[in-house]
Parts: C-alpha cells; structure tokens; sequence
C-alpha cells in the first residue's frame, strides 16, 4: 500500500504544483497579456495544437461519464476556448467524472509526449523512496533533466512538447470541478495506483514521467508568461491612438 500511496502522490502533486505555477503567472500578467493585440495573439497562435487537444480530451471524458454537452469550442482567436457540459447530481459516477474531466488535458500530454519524446528516455522513480525527498531531488535536477531532453529529441518535437506542456494545465474551473469531486474521486484513484504497482512492472516509469512532465510544464510556464509579459511592452497602433 506504501507504493500505491506514493503513486497517487506523484500523479497528483505534479498537477497541483503546476497548477499553482501557471495560475500565478496568469495572476501577476495575465490582464496584460490578454489586453495586449500582439500578446494575445501570440498566446493563440502557439495554442493552435496545444488548445484543440486540451478541449478534445476534456470532450472525451465528458462523453464517458454520461454528462450532457451543452456547448464546444475547440479554439478561437478572440474567446476562451470551451467544453461546457452538465450532469446529474444526484449520480456519484457523473460527479466523480468531474475530478477526470479536469484533469484529462494533463493526462492526455503525458501520454502523448511520453509517446512523442520520453519513450526513449528513464524518469524511473524508486516508489520506496519518500516522495518528498524524490521532489526536491527532481527539483534540482530538471534544469539537467530538460537539457538533456533538448539534447536528445529532434527540434520538431521539443517544440511540440514545450506547446503541449504550456496548454495542458487544468483551467481554474477545471480544478474548482475537482475539488468539488475529490472525495468520491480519491478513492478510485487510489486503488487505481494500487492495481498499476501490482500490475505494471514499469509503474516507477509512468509516474516518474508524469513528475516530469509536472515539472516541464512549471518550467515552461515561468518562461513562456515572461515572454509573453515581454510582448506587451511592443506598441501597437491602437495604443498609439
């Protein structure tokens, strides 16, 4: 049960760290990166393939969990993309849904990056180990860790991993609809964690890929906010006038 425990904590800590992360840059510049033409533009442009994934993987979660679809858009120059959705809430299997359709984006760009770039790659953890410790060790190694990733992909997929990393973050909804769910969804998840360190070997792999991934996606959020922020200095005719 120790590792199982040490699982969830790896596959949940990461989302939450990196949530704190990107919503702090969105706290300190996002009005002005949003207010800015050029800023906001740039932020869409880079999302093209980042945005569309983050809102199909939620539309695939809401359609497994039974919830009706009241609204959808995958992308947009000018508006917030969306997947607007109700349920039943007297059905604890559609509020569950709920803690998995928040964090569908993230887990959908672990797999598709750990497919795309980290196959190759060992982010083994030992789940003996006590996962504070493993944190701040990973801490301390990812500017190494990213380089080496850098060093070892092609300049096609390290782009694409830096643009799945940024777009995969759960949205304050997002997480306001986990939190909301967690007490019914914690469980499963756990026993889930449970059931793959006694079925998969390789259970140290994925989930030492997902505190990667976790920490790849704070990394990239500091920066890209930064050159974003960078952006708003540019003038633009509009503020000229």
């Amino acid at each position: 049960m120790g590792h199982a425990l040490h699982s969830l904590y790896f596959l949940i800590f990461p989302l939450v760290f990196v949530f704190a992360i990107f919503n702090l840059g969105h706290l300190l510049v996002g009005k002005a990166v949003f207010n800015h033409p050029i800023a906001r533009h740039t932020y869409s442009l880079f999302g093209l393939i980042g945005t569309p994934i983050h809102e199909l993987s939620h539309l695939v979660m809401v359609l497994l969990f039974g919830h009706k679809i009241t609204g959808v858009k995958l992308f947009s120059w000018r508006t917030k993309a969306y997947v607007s959705h109700s349920y039943n809430v007297s059905s604890s299997f559609q509020v569950m849904g709920n803690f998995f359709i928040a964090i569908a984006p993230f887990m959908t760009s672990v797999g598709l990056v750990h497919y795309l770039a980290f196959r190759s790659l060992n982010f083994t953890i030992d789940l003996s180990v006590d996962p504070f410790i493993v944190f701040g060790n990973a801490l301390t190694l990812a500017p190494e860790l990213l380089l080496m990733f850098a060093k070892s992909t092609e300049w096609w997929q390290f782009a694409l991993v830096i643009m799945l990393s940024f777009y995969c973050v759960p949205s304050n909804t997002d997480f306001s609809n986990a939190l909301r769910s967690a007490l019914l969804s914690l469980p499963v998840f756990l026993i889930m964690a449970f059931v793959g360190t006694m079925v998969f070997v390789d259970m140290g792999q994925i989930v030492g890929t997902v505190l990667f991934m976790g920490l790849l996606s704070s990394i990239t959020s500091v920066i890209w906010w930064f050159l974003l922020f960078g952006l708003t200095f540019i003038p633009t005719r509009s503020m000229n006038h």
